[in-house]
C-alpha cells in the first residue's frame, strides 16, 4: 500500500510554508519535480516517491526553493 504525506507534512519537512509549495507547484517551475498527487482539492504526495526526489536535491537547490 502506497503512503501519503500531506501538504502540512512536506512543508515541515522542508521548512518552508504551505502557501510556497502551492506556488511553486502551480507556477510549474522547473526545480519543483516533486510527485504530487491530486484528490479533489486535497494534494498529496507519495511518501517513497518524496524521500526519493528529496535526496536527489542538494542544500542549495533547496535553499532557491524557498
Amino acid at each position: 500500500m502506497i503512503k501519503y504525506l500531506t501538504q502540512k507534512q512536506v512543508s515541515e519537512i522542508l521548512n518552508v510554508k504551505i502557501s510556497t509549495l502551492n506556488h511553486h507547484r502551480c507556477t510549474r517551475n522547473k526545480n519543483f519535480d516533486m510527485p504530487y498527487v491530486k484528490v479533489g482539492r486535497v494534494i498529496l504526495f507519495p511518501e517513497e516517491q518524496f524521500y526519493a526526489w528529496l535526496q536527489g536535491k542538494t542544500f542549495n537547490n533547496l535553499e532557491n526553493f524557498s
